[in-house]
């Protein structure tokens, strides 16, 4: 369905904007957008860790802007 809407390669540009890190931990806002395709991306990101192991938490919120497509009705 997706390559109805949108031919060839995929054009992406994200943006990271990053806390400074403090007691272990930074956090993220993200942004994405896809060139030529109705679909944003928009999210945030956590990394904490340790000495001896790290954690990166992320969620993000796709929206896809599907046109709508009618017949006679």
């Amino acid at each position: 369905m997706v390559s109805q809407f949108h031919r060839g390669d995929l054009e992406i540009r994200r943006q990271e904007s990053w806390s400074p890190l403090i007691d272990g931990r930074a956090n993220a806002v993200v942004a994405a957008k896809i060139f030529g395709a109705p679909v944003s991306v928009t999210g945030n990101a956590e990394l904490s860790g340790s000495e001896t192991a790290a954690r990166l938490t992320f969620h993000a919120d796709v929206a896809v802007q599907v046109p709508r497509i009618a017949g006679d009705c």
